[in-house]
């Protein structure tokens, strides 16, 4: 039996930045904690907080999807479709959603958006993603990786 075929295809998971108000000019990047397990690869969310335009001294928002094998083969690959997405705070309508589609591999183990959208638009309090009373935005990737190559 192939353990692949047997794995989830699909998944949903989230990284919570915390002090968001000091990430999102520090130039830090922030990773997962823990690995989701989809079809025996390893997925992550990656985000970096990033200046964009030098003369404004402008910040964006990086946001990728990681993949890693189990294994220490150099020629893995998996392909998937994923949306990366921005919690509203109240109102899934209003989730700032953008879709990928990629080949993940050794040499190419993260895909998404730099920048993905301003560190402006994500504090403006009208827009409803940036939770000022704790400090954080959450980021969510939901991940379908039916196709192994």
């Amino acid at each position: 039996m192939n353990p692949y075929i047997e794995s989830p295809t699909r998944a949903t998971f989230q990284l919570l930045i915390n002090d968001f108000s000091k990430f999102k000019e520090s130039g830090e990047t922030r990773l997962s904690p823990k690995p989701c397990m989809v079809r025996h690869f390893q997925w992550k969310i990656l985000a970096t907080s990033k200046k964009i335009f030098i003369k404004d001294k402008e910040f964006g928002l990086d946001f990728f999807l990681q993949c890693y094998a189990e294994s220490n083969l150099p020629t893995w690959s998996v392909s998937a479709a994923a949306e990366l997405k921005i919690l509203h705070l109240t109102d899934p309508e209003k989730n700032l959603v953008k879709k990928v589609q990629h080949l993940f591999c050794l040499k190419e183990h993260d895909w998404g958006f730099s920048p993905f959208v301003t560190m402006k638009e994500i504090m403006d309090p009208e827009k409803g993603f940036y939770n000022q009373l704790n400090d954080c935005i959450t980021l969510e990737i939901s991940l379908n990786a039916d196709i192994i190559v």
